[in-house]
């Protein structure tokens, strides 16, 4: 008989923490935050502004989207937008524009070797932004057809009906971040223009590169390219975000579909909370990946879904947790029914070491393969920045959680998870599910179309 040897075991991980950043201040008001990468050929930076759509103007609700696309889509006083396309493309560097509720963020990527002209570029679209007409109004026309097909994909129509069941309302985080159909329809180029002029400006920017230093001198490099950049200081800091009380149930009928795209979630306090890395933990042993209780429950044993996830959502401040997944439309009120009560067994059972140890391993001593690039460690960085966080808490919040007990995972699901609170959307046929659903005793069904 064949003797084979002894199967290998591979070594622990080795230790590591999130790259060291500096702080700098600069005479005009920007922020800059470096992170050293050596080695990395291209330089990722993030210019994070507090011109998110949580500053937006009541019945403007859209106007942040639509005034960072222009940014950089519809070109500068210097150069028309093809041109402008043109030079950054020449330099070898993308650019483009993302929003949430906390901020406007212009994210660049660009060979080291050609970072000064890119930056240039990124100075020069928030310093003389052209906002001409046609193409703003070619963007509220593409924001239009967006916003239909956001409409009609289960996924974001649940996201955005349950934000809009757990906040409270009239918090601009209870509806769409670009806004709606008919917010936007009445956004035009000088609201674009009105809202730059008051929300765009150095004193409320933090320009976060991660690259190597030795290839380029990014601190003299940031310094000249936004040394004409004036204006406004920064703004007060928004109050934390009201929650409404529940249980609510919302079905989003949509006839003859076959599924039924499930969203639940509650408020939580948030990453400036001692408890958000205890809430991660908890919130990955229940639905973070295939070993996961609900996938355990609701795929492996039941069928009754591909998969289905559990996230702490992080706000400005605060956070939401939030389930979610598709299940089959007959499965529908059962599949809610188990989503529950493995949220309430979690609640009052806890973790078990194994569930602890496998989730210290994902979120932890996974952090090198997530953040692998220079431009995943910007993001980061950038979202630290946009929820008002030091610059380094990237690096804290991996000490909290390798710091963290069995016990401290306990105490903070027990505390915090509550499954009598929980705001349920539904998207799915409500000729199939109504009826079921109502059974479940939950909540009142209430139905939109």
């Amino acid at each position: 008989m064949t003797a084979f040897p002894p199967r290998p075991v591979p070594w622990p991980p080795a230790p590591w923490t999130f790259p060291a950043v500096e702080t700098t201040a600069h005479p005009n008001g920007l922020t800059l935050v470096t992170c050293e990468l050596p080695g990395r050929g291209l330089t990722a930076v993030q210019l994070v502004i507090d011109a998110g759509a949580g500053r937006e103007p009541p019945e403007l609700d859209g106007i942040a989207t639509i005034t960072a696309r222009a940014l950089v889509e519809a070109g500068t006083d210097k150069r028309p937008a093809r041109s402008f396309a043109a030079d950054l493309e020449h330099v070898g560097a993308t650019l483009r524009a993302q929003v949430n509720v906390a901020a406007l963020r212009l994210v660049l990527d660009a060979p080291a070797s050609r970072l000064a002209t890119a930056l240039d570029l990124l100075a020069e679209a928030v310093h003389q932004p052209a906002f001409p007409a046609a193409d703003v109004d070619r963007l509220v026309d593409e924001r239009l057809a967006e916003i239909k097909i956001e409409d009609a994909n289960p996924r974001t129509r649940a996201r955005r009906e349950l934000h809009a069941i757990v906040l409270a309302p009239g918090e601009r985080a209870a509806r769409p971040v670009g806004g709606g159909a008919q917010s936007v329809a009445g956004l035009d180029a000088a609201t674009a223009r009105a809202y730059a002029t008051a929300a765009i400006g150095p004193g409320a920017a933090t320009c976060v590169v991660a690259g190597d230093q030795a290839e380029a001198d990014i601190e003299r490099l940031v310094a000249d390219a936004f040394a004409r950049w004036t204006g406004m200081p920064p703004a007060p800091a928004p109050e934390p975000p009201r929650f409404a009380d529940g249980p609510r149930l919302v079905i989003v009928n949509r006839p003859g579909a076959k599924q039924t795209r499930l969203a639940l979630g509650h408020g939580l306090p948030g990453r400036e909370h001692g408890d958000w890395a205890g809430l991660t933990v908890a919130a990955h042993v229940l639905g973070g990946g295939l070993t996961s209780r609900l996938d355990a429950v609701l795929r492996e044993q039941k069928g009754y879904t591909y998969g289905f996830r559990a996230a702490a959502q992080p706000m400005r401040r605060g956070g939401i947790l939030v389930l979610e997944g598709a299940v089959a439309s007959a499965a529908t009120a059962a599949a809610l029914a188990d989503v529950i009560s493995e949220t309430e067994r979690l609640r009052t059972a806890g973790v078990t070491p194994d569930e602890f140890a496998a989730a210290i391993r994902k979120l932890a001593d996974g952090a090198p393969v997530r953040w692998d690039t220079a431009r995943a460690i910007a993001s980061e960085l950038a979202r630290s920045v946009a929820g008002d966080r030091p610059a380094d808490y990237p690096a804290r919040h991996l000490a909290e959680l390798r710091s963290l007990a069995v016990e401290d995972v306990v105490d903070v699901i027990t505390r915090r998870l509550n499954t009598a609170d929980l705001g349920i959307v539904a998207v799915g046929d409500a000729d199939r599910i109504h009826r079921p659903l109502e059974r479940l005793g939950i909540a009142p069904v209430e139905v939109v179309s």
